[in-house]
């Protein structure tokens, strides 16, 4: 004797309706917290824009036994070395000449970061100068356009915003380039922390 097969049943309208909507719910609840997640990661990316880059000024200064500058500036083109600019979305690091004369030139230069948004840079220095040892030194007249380099009292600090996250990029008079949370204190228990100023 045959049986017969069970029939096979969909979803009603009701049900379809009825999963749309939890679907809708459980995507507007998460919509806020990813905005707040890519917020978080532009200033990440800033930060790590900006202490890489500060590394390679140093690097510079150190291999060609020269002072280099790393700056802001807003002018694109790197073939001539542009002015420093105080909230410049673009970076420049160039060597500075030792006396009159002195050939000068431009090592690297690109965009803060990126994809991101300069506005994430809060505050910092427009210019920093290395020695040739690698550490930040103070020159009066570096070549950018009027914008001098003083030695950092306690650190030199870029500060960068973002949705609820801050960090900070510090350079200190040693020379160490970091990256760290200001919400922190530096400790053996949170090393991504900054020191207390």
């Amino acid at each position: 004797m045959l049986s017969a097969k069970p029939l096979s049943r969909g979803f009603s309208l009701l049900e379809l309706m009825v999963a749309v909507a939890i679907a809708a719910i459980l995507a507007a609840m998460a919509v806020p917290a990813y905005r707040t997640w890519i917020a978080n990661s532009k200033v990440r990316t800033v930060a790590d824009s900006m202490s890489s880059n500060l590394r390679v000024a140093q690097a510079e200064a150190i291999s060609r036994f020269r002072r280099v500058v790393f700056y802001r500036s807003g002018q694109t083109d790197c073939s001539t070395p542009p002015n420093a600019s105080a909230n410049g979305s673009y970076w420049v690091i160039k060597t500075i000449p030792l006396v009159t004369g002195d050939p000068v030139a431009v090592v690297k230069c690109g965009t803060v970061s990126d994809g991101a948004n300069n506005d994430n840079i809060a505050s910092g220095p427009t210019a920093v100068c290395f020695g040739t040892n690698g550490r930040p030194v103070a020159v009066a007249d570096p070549g950018i356009g009027g914008t001098a380099c003083t030695v950092p009292v306690p650190a030199y600090t870029y500060s960068l915003t973002g949705a609820d996250r801050n960090l900070q990029v510090r350079v200190e008079p040693g020379g160490n380039v970091r990256m760290c949370d200001p919400i922190k204190t530096y400790s053996n228990s949170t090393p991504d922390g900054c020191p207390a100023s």
